[in-house]
């Protein structure tokens, strides 16, 4: 198997190969940012939510206010 891709690599343009290698890596690198992108988003998503969390129960907010404010804010 390895035989026959090396033979259809040898037999092909240079061009075709580079533009095809180029395409195929293109769209690795735009697939992996995504992902990191998404994961990124979550992580600060997260930690926002924490940070409001910490700063509503310093202001000294019941639990039940809190749940109601979180609540309030997930239906957008």
């Amino acid at each position: 198997m390895t035989d026959s891709i090396i033979n259809l690599i040898n037999q092909t343009k240079p061009e075709a190969f580079i533009a095809l290698v180029l395409t195929f890596g293109v769209g690795l690198v735009v697939a992996i940012i995504s992902v990191i992108g998404g994961f990124v988003y979550s992580l600060r998503k997260h930690a926002a939510e924490l940070n409001l969390k910490h700063e509503m129960i310093a202001r000294g907010m019941s639990a039940e206010e809190i749940k109601t404010v979180l609540e309030a804010r997930s239906e957008k």
